[in-house]
């Protein structure tokens, strides 16, 4: 992950952030993710952190596609309503995701970059 921006309420105020990170030289608060295509439109989503000098795996999810969206199989602990597609290409992958919690709605954008393997 190269950027993530986007707001939250938390008990009535709106916060707004804009991050940037160098994923060729990470630090303990950095994050990446690794896509499988599983079968026609299916795809698993790995999620990792860099914690202590290492990737660490924390999250993986199944999702299909529709369009641009992404659409998890499962809506167990999903807080997320929306989860689009804005762009991908060989090199970047943009994601914007919208939801509502107890506290009010947010909005994310995540955007990733291709790392060799």
């Amino acid at each position: 992950m190269t950027a993530v921006n986007g707001y939250y309420y938390y008990e009535g105020e709106k916060i707004s952030y804009n991050e940037n990170f160098n994923p060729f030289e990470p630090t303990d608060d950095c994050e990446k993710i690794t896509i499988e295509k599983t079968d026609g439109n299916k795809y698993t989503v790995t999620h990792y952190e860099y914690y202590s000098g290492t990737w660490r795996r924390y999250d993986s999810e199944n999702f299909y596609l529709e369009g641009n969206n992404m659409i998890p199989e499962s809506m167990e602990g999903v807080d997320v309503s929306t989860a689009k597609i804005l762009e991908a290409s060989s090199d970047r992958l943009v994601i914007e995701t919208t939801g509502a919690d107890e506290y009010g709605s947010f909005y994310d954008k995540y955007t990733y970059t291709r790392m060799a393997e």
